[in-house]
């Protein structure tokens, strides 16, 4: 690394965002309003696609809906992966639909989505919400994620450093990130969550079936990836 470029990386409010085993540190006053957001049956400019079956875990990701953020990239991995699509629902958070966006780049990746969406039929598996400014209430999400037994997700072609793989970990969420950039050096493969490389999207699907397929036969290893994961983050604290 070059001195010159070298910056503190930031860290999770601790105050915000806090394991969710922490049962009597949870904000349940959002409860209502987070099953709102995941599970209603309406859709409109917040949120668009109705998760069926909510018995199923959540694979979560949220990020600004640029390319380098690959949001789409997710979707598209998930679409074509039927085994993934029969195990865990797809929820990803990004981007504004209830205003017209003047940025070229994220009109291309919402229509992008919209594409995907219909090509690959996923309604009913795939929930697309707009982006959620209430950092408190997002916190409390990413809980929410964790209690599904959800894993978070950061599929960005590059992450600088990844302050929503601090924060879902923090969180106690398993944490699927990119290989290149900063989350790279926050994991450890296959001990505090895992490495992906999001130019190879069959690898990272089938990367979340074998985790999936082993919490079925062993639920144990989710509870081991998610308190590896917030063992990670207390040591680099």
């Amino acid at each position: 690394f070059d001195p010159k470029f070298n910056i503190v990386s930031p860290g999770a409010d601790m105050n915000i965002y806090f394991p969710h085993t922490e049962k009597d540190k949870r904000l349940t006053k959002f409860h209502p309003e987070i099953e709102d957001l995941l599970f209603s049956d309406v859709e409109n400019k917040e949120h668009i696609g109705v998760l069926k079956d909510r018995t199923k875990p959540i694979i979560f990701s949220m990020a600004r809906l640029d390319r380098v953020k690959n949001l789409t990239g997710l979707v598209e991995l998930y679409g074509k992966n039927a085994r993934l699509r029969e195990l865990a629902n797809l929820v990803v958070v990004g981007g504004d639909r209830r205003k017209e966006s003047k940025d070229l780049e994220e009109q291309a990746e919402m229509k992008k989505m919209y594409d995907l969406i219909e090509t690959y039929k996923l309604n009913g598996q795939f929930r697309w919400i707009s982006s959620q400014m209430n950092r408190v209430r997002n916190g409390e999400l990413y809980r929410f994620i964790a209690d599904t037994k959800g894993v978070f997700v950061q599929p960005a072609f590059y992450e600088a450093f990844g302050l929503t793989v601090v924060e879902a970990m923090t969180c106690g969420l398993p944490t699927f990130a990119t290989c290149h950039g900063g989350p790279a050096e926050i994991i450890i493969h296959g001990k505090s969550g895992f490495h992906i490389d999001p130019y190879h999207g069959d690898q990272v699907a089938e990367l979340l079936v074998n985790f999936y397929e082993k919490c079925k036969v062993d639920p144990s290893h989710w509870v081991a990836i998610s308190e590896g994961g917030l063992k990670r983050i207390l040591e680099r604290s």
